[in-house]
């Protein structure tokens, strides 16, 4: 179980139902982690160019435990691509990932109307998350990649001029993750996602007289997670 957050209202959504990210594998430490099982981008190309485009939106919420804030998040995955033809422009593959965090609790308490979105994207290494064999090799390439973010929420508040005493107390995370592969000539191109460290949470744990609506607030919360998939 997570230390001083909870993982609530995990869900996934895409336009062919499938369960790219699953169930999340492990929830504890202040952590979140999935191992997807279908979520690859695979074409072979019969001469003519081709190409596919694979993505999944996940979607939950961090609810601070009493006493907690939540002041920054750091977002990891990685996963594996291969590329392959006879001639340069023959194969592509890539990744991307878009964050939109929004802020929804301050100090225990709703924002109400107020709107504190954060969008970001994820960094890849290498190549930038863009493989193509004419570049990164010759008739084959292969390599692992890696991308990671982290996000300061307590650096947004505060460069948005936002008072508070704790911080930030909930809010929701919704990532857009996306595996592309083309290929052409007879070649062909594959890339999917093998792990994805959701999300690890650095908090805040001030004085609990600083913090007292807020835990009374969340009183019998605890242990609640669910999952849900449109």
């Amino acid at each position: 179980m997570s230390d001083s957050v909870w993982f609530l209202g995990v869900s996934e959504s895409n336009t062919d139902t499938v369960e790219r990210f699953g169930e999340p594998t492990g929830v504890g430490s202040d952590a979140i982690d999935f191992t997807p099982q279908n979520f690859v981008a695979d074409i072979q190309s019969p001469g003519a160019s081709t190409s596919t485009i694979v993505d999944s939106v996940l979607g939950f919420t961090v609810l601070a435990k009493p006493n907690n804030s939540i002041d920054d998040l750091s977002f990891a995955e990685r996963g594996f691509t291969q590329l392959v033809g006879l001639s340069a422009d023959e194969a592509f593959s890539s990744v991307a990932a878009h964050f939109i965090i929004d802020v929804v609790e301050i100090d225990g308490m709703p924002v109400g109307g107020i709107e504190y979105n954060i969008e970001a994207d994820m960094t890849f290494t290498p190549s930038e998350g863009d493989f193509e064999l004419g570049v990164d090799g010759t008739t084959s390439y292969n390599t692992i990649w890696y991308g990671e973010l982290m996000v300061d929420i307590k650096q947004h508040l505060d460069e948005q001029g936002i008072n508070y005493s704790v911080g930030a107390t909930k809010i929701n995370v919704l990532l857009e993750n996306t595996l592309t592969a083309a290929a052409s000539g007879g070649g062909s191109a594959l890339i999917n996602k093998q792990d994805f460290d959701g999300v690890t949470i650095t908090v805040n744990v001030p004085e609990p007289s600083t913090f007292l609506l807020a835990g009374m607030a969340l009183v019998g919360l605890a242990g609640v997670r669910r999952y849900a998939r449109r």
